[in-house]
């Protein structure tokens, strides 16, 4: 089952969640089970919403790859993170 996650980062910055960005190349070796993703920021920290095939794909990307990345890229603040089931997806374009 699709599972949209919703996450926020308190005191990340662009320049580290473009370094992770850079360390997991998940835009050019997408990650298995991965449908959507959108960053927003704001003086906060970061915004993040993904859609996933499934809970497993997103735990197996965050385990491979995910965490990795976000403590070489400085990541200190643990994300905080809602899990919903996906009812429906649209995709225009």
């Amino acid at each position: 089952m699709a599972v949209l996650e919703v996450i926020k980062m308190p005191g990340v910055t662009v320049a580290q969640y473009d370094e992770v960005r850079r360390l997991t190349a998940f835009e050019t070796d997408q990650p298995k089970g991965a449908v959507f993703h959108v960053c927003a920021s704001d003086d906060s920290g970061l915004r993040i919403a993904d859609v996933w095939e499934s809970e497993a794909d997103f735990n197996n990307f965050l385990e491979q790859k995910l965490a990795g990345a976000m403590d070489k890229a400085g990541v200190m603040s643990p994300p905080e993170v809602e899990m919903f089931p996906v009812h429906n997806i649209f995709q225009p374009g």
